[in-house]
């Protein structure tokens, strides 16, 4: 798969309330550790260690890619890896990037490897699954695929807790760019701070 990209568009510059995003997520939410483990492994890559402030407000340092875990916890992780890989971003657009890393790094694990193994081998494919995807690591979240054509679908974020208007806007772009593509995402903020919709082409 295609590295990471170095950027993406305009950057991203709203204002985040992280303690607004942290309250609205339900404290029984939960996702599978490799989503934590593969932030704390790209800071470990990027800066040779984890410094102590990647872990500031968590209750341990490594997690178990099968097992689950609170989703603050990972929401608490992808602010400080923003904040301590992209200090010179604004935190909106630090948070897309750390989402970038999300799909291909899911897709070095083996577990990752089966979940996409049965999804399929193609971008298509994976756009299709990407409600499937989202119910199995994150399984209070609902995500729905409204429109698909040719280069272009349409995705309904509703209780998805982790900045779904920055992060997963970065989980989005990453896999679009490690088929070979680039993306092009327009984002809707939702009633609720947890609900977005997206409006996604790609050439």
């Amino acid at each position: 798969m295609r590295s990471v990209p170095e950027s993406l568009g305009p950057s991203l510059n709203q204002a985040i309330d992280v303690e607004r995003y942290l309250k609205g997520c339900p404290p029984d939410e939960s996702t599978q550790g490799t989503f934590l483990q593969y932030i704390r492994d790209e800071v470990v890559k990027s800066l040779g260690s984890a410094p102590a402030k990647l872990f500031e407000g968590l209750p341990r340092d490594r997690w178990l890619p099968f097992l689950k875990y609170p989703l603050k916890e990972l929401m608490h992780l992808v602010v400080n890896a923003a904040r301590i890989l992209h200090p010179k971003q604004p935190l909106a657009e630090g948070l897309r990037r750390v989402g970038w890393f999300a799909y291909p790094s899911f897709a070095a694990t083996m577990a990752g490897r089966v979940v996409l193994f049965a999804f399929g081998e193609t971008l298509d494919d994976v756009v299709r699954a990407v409600p499937k995807a989202y119910k199995i690591c994150v399984p209070e979240a609902q995500v729905s695929l409204t429109a698909h054509k040719e280069h272009h679908f349409r995705l309904e974020f509703r209780g998805v807790h982790c900045f779904v208007d920055t992060y997963h806007r970065g989980v989005i772009e990453g896999a679009i760019w490690s088929y070979g593509f680039e993306p092009s995402v327009e984002v809707t903020p939702g009633k609720h701070i947890c609900d977005a919709d997206m409006v996604v082409g790609y050439r």
